[in-house]
């Protein structure tokens, strides 16, 4: 999910300072690219390269051959970004840590 951060250049002030919140994402974008793989069962989409702070646009690639697929996120469950139907099993975990 991390590769569908907005790009540096395209936030606001205000966006840059609260990066990596739930309105820092394209998550409409995210939403179209879950929705075709589900249809299509493949894509090539976004992920996050830390060394330039931005996504790196076709970074990963999947193919009819990949049978599991994990999307990992904070964000996977907001009621407004609509997208929990798109997976087949969801996973919450609850745990604290000791430091």
């Amino acid at each position: 999910m991390d590769g569908y951060h907005i790009y540096r250049k395209n936030l606001s002030e205000e966006g840059l300072k609260k990066r990596g919140a739930a309105f820092t994402f394209d998550h409409q974008r995210f939403k179209e690219d879950l929705t075709s793989l589900r249809e299509t069962g493949m894509g090539s989409f976004p992920d996050f390269e830390h060394s330039v702070k931005d996504p790196v646009e076709n970074a990963i690639h999947i193919t009819k051959d990949d049978k599991i697929i994990v999307v990992e996120g904070l964000y996977l469950f907001l009621k407004q970004w609509d997208i929990k139907h798109l997976f087949d099993q969801k996973f919450f975990i609850d745990r604290e840590f000791n430091a």
